[in-house]
C-alpha cells in the first residue's frame, strides 16, 4: 500500500561471520533499537552480517541503527548490499558515522532505475 512501510526484517533469519559475547545476529532484527541492543562480530578482517528476508519484497528503504556505545567500531565505509538471491540489485556505502544521528536510512530507487 502506498505510504505504508513494514519492517520485513523482523521475520527474517540473520547470520554473521562471528559473534562477540551474546550479541548474536538475531539481535539486529528484533525491533529493539535501544542502546543495549544490537549484533556484534568479533574483531576480524571483513566481518559480515546478513539477513535473509525469506521472500522477495519491494524494498523502499533500508534503515541501520548504529551503536551508541563509545567503544563500538564505526560503520564508516561499510557496504550494504541488496540482492534477490541471484544477483546484486543495488549497493550503498555508509558515510561518516561520527554524525549525531542514531541511524542511517537508504532510499532504494525504483526497480527500473537499478539497471
Amino acid at each position: 500500500v502506498d505510504g505504508y512501510e513494514v519492517n520485513v526484517a523482523l521475520n527474517g533469519t540473520a547470520s554473521q561471520s562471528s559473534t562477540f559475547g551474546e550479541l548474536g545476529p538475531e539481535k539486529a532484527i528484533d525491533g529493539d533499537t535501544t542502546e543495549s541492543s544490537g549484533a556484534c562480530t568479533d574483531r576480524q578482517t571483513n566481518p559480515m552480517w546478513i539477513v535473509n528476508l525469506g521472500s522477495n519484497y519491494n524494498v523502499v528503504r533500508i534503515v541501520i541503527w548504529k551503536s551508541q556505545d563509545i567503544d563500538a567500531t564505526p560503520l564508516s565505509g561499510a557496504e550494504v548490499l541488496l540482492h534477490d538471491g541471484s544477483k546484486r540489485v543495488h549497493s550503498f556505502v555508509i558515510g561518516d558515522t561520527r554524525a549525531e544521528i542514531p541511524y542511517f536510512s537508504f532510499i532504494v530507487p525504483p526497480h527500473d532505475q537499478l539497471w
